[in-house]
């Protein structure tokens, strides 16, 4: 099951979506009350729904059981980041593979060596951005050698509640 947060229109309010088999989105909330499904979370709060657990997870399983289709078309719905507005900061990994290493090695000659492990920082909850979003950028950004705005943007994916090792 796939989970998105989306607005049905540019400016619409926010909403938890369920991808269908068909690759269009079935509206939560819309769902879970045409299968008198009670949620323990509001059907526009992922965070809501992440503390839910698997008991609320069940739930969304339940209210879109049986839905092939969803009730809006991929192509016409505006994707938003899973969770819009984290609580606290993002944790991020950073020179994780070689390749990002070599990339900044211009912008740090002092440091010749691959480090032994990864770097980790944060990035303020205001830093999450949708799949399509704009990236902000103001005149001083670096440019690539191509003359073109030079930015990098990264996934998340949000942590298991269990405390088992992530593998």
């Amino acid at each position: 099951m796939k989970l998105v947060t989306y607005s049905a229109t540019k400016r619409g309010p926010a909403a938890i979506g369920v991808i269908a088999a068909d690759g269009s989105v079935i509206d939560l909330a819309t769902a879970a009350k045409k299968a008198r499904v009670k949620l323990p979370f509001t059907a526009d709060d992922m965070i809501g729904l992440v503390a839910a657990g698997k008991s609320g997870l069940a739930l969304v399983k339940k209210a879109v059981s049986g839905l092939k289709t969803g009730h809006h078309k991929m192509n016409k719905v505006t994707l938003h980041a899973p969770i819009p507005r984290p609580r606290k900061n993002v944790f991020c990994v950073g020179w994780n593979y070689v390749e990002h290493f070599e990339e900044g090695a211009k912008a740090r000659p002092h440091v010749t060596e691959l480090p032994k492990h990864p770097a980790f920082f944060t990035k303020q909850p205001l830093s999450v951005n949708s799949p399509y979003g704009e990236v902000p950028r103001t005149p001083a950004s670096p440019k690539s050698s191509t003359g073109k705005s030079k930015w990098r943007s990264s996934s998340a994916n949000p942590a298991a509640t269990s405390r088992k090792p992530m593998r």
